[in-house]
């Protein structure tokens, strides 16, 4: 990384690549400016001087910046290597960041895709701002949009409602429990309580993106494995069976791409986009192609009207694109032009089976990539 650093610039500079995959999504070298790792990973299990157990945090002093983990009992400084890069991502002096990323841009565009009412439903619920569910110390979970609890009025909180999240409804599906039993537990005063929902929550995330692209009960296993949930290969099975029992039109789709592909060896996604595909032991990335295709197309177009709409304004500039993250950078003054054109470029219909939409929230004011800098968001009119 340090060999890219341009001289007197002190800033890398990476490449990005139209045709480097074969979904169709931008890929970045020398170095690889999009695989950044969201946190600077997790504090050692002890002291490495006098081994004092580290697992209860207050018995060390964490500087995550800089990988620095103080004992509060010998004062020893345990280093773990492992920083937050995204911290070292930052705007020229005397400029900000402004980021936006589309709110699980890939499960509305199999939505979409696959013409799946089950799943679109679970997407309207998602993009419903009224349907907020209140959990406090006195009553169980109830989905409404009373933003003040009825039982004892101070102690209410108030979340999106878990039949909108995909993770936990399918969580709930293979642990034989209703979503909102799996929000119970994640939301539970009992520390070992809400760690075992939180557990259920993330094994679903391979789950979902697996099955939706086709993985078999070999790969899911492997996956899951590999995410560290020891399952078997019947294991699997049985949640991607469980999963289909969700979104059956989902399992049409998939059924019916696969026989496109073995007929005609290609494959053509919602905006035209064709996939050759000669041999039929690479169908898991065609499918794969149908949705991440899709949404790289969409990424890109918004990359090309960044491009022109900020022509003749030096002071905004796209600076990267992670994946579904938009990064502009911009002088302060302009944030307002920056959120707006994020906005309007990224709340778009998808076509497809059916129509959905993508959204996404624009932060502006933001110092570095880091995951733990929190933005502005901005009180936007709609493009309509």
């Amino acid at each position: 990384m340090m060999k890219t650093i341009k001289v007197k610039e002190t800033i890398i500079h990476g490449d990005f690549k139209t045709t480097g995959t074969s979904s169709g999504r931008l890929s970045s070298v020398n170095p690889n400016l999009m695989n950044l790792p969201t946190d600077a990973g997790a504090a050692p299990d002890n002291c490495e001087n006098c081994k004092t157990d580290f697992k209860e945090y207050v018995t060390v002093d964490a500087d995550r910046t800089r990988s620095r983990w103080k004992c509060r009992k010998c004062k020893h400084v345990t280093r773990t290597y492992l920083y937050d890069i995204r911290k070292m991502y930052k705007p020229h002096v005397g400029y900000k960041f402004a980021i936006a990323d589309w709110d699980a841009m890939e499960v509305s565009l199999m939505a979409a895709v696959s013409g799946c009412p089950d799943l679109a439903n679970l997407v309207h619920i998602r993009d419903d701002e009224s349907r907020i569910v209140s959990h406090c110390c006195c009553l169980p979970p109830a989905t409404g949009s009373k933003k003040t609890c009825s039982g004892c009025q101070n102690e209410a909180k108030f979340s999106p409602d878990p039949a909108g999240d995909l993770h936990t409804v399918t969580g709930a599906k293979i642990n034989a429990i209703t979503p909102q039993e799996l929000f119970l537990l994640m939301h539970s005063d009992i520390e070992s309580t809400r760690a075992r929902g939180k557990k259920m929550r993330k094994g679903a995330k391979p789950v979902n993106f697996g099955i939706m692209y086709g993985i078999g009960s070999s790969g899911l296993a492997t996956q899951l494995r590999d995410a560290g949930i020891p399952t078997n290969k019947a294991e699997a099975q049985g949640m991607i069976d469980a999963w289909y029992e969700l979104f059956p039109g989902v399992k049409t789709h998939v059924d019916d791409s696969t026989r496109e592909l073995n007929a005609n060896k290609y494959l053509k996604n919602i905006y035209g986009r064709i996939r050759h595909v000669p041999y039929t032991d690479d169908v898991l990335s065609a499918l794969n192609f149908l949705i991440q295709g899709a949404g790289a197309q969409i990424a890109k177009k918004v990359c090309v009207d960044a491009a022109y709409s900020f022509i003749d304004e030096p002071d905004i500039r796209l600076v990267n694109l992670i994946h579904d993250e938009l990064v502009i950078e911009y002088k302060p003054g302009l944030e307002m032009d920056v959120a707006q054109f994020l906005f309007d470029k990224m709340n778009i219909a998808v076509p497809g089976k059916q129509t959905i939409h993508l959204t996404a929230e624009p932060e502006v004011d933001i110092a570095s990539l880091s995951k733990s800098e929190k933005g502005k968001v901005l009180n936007l009119p709609s493009k309509e």
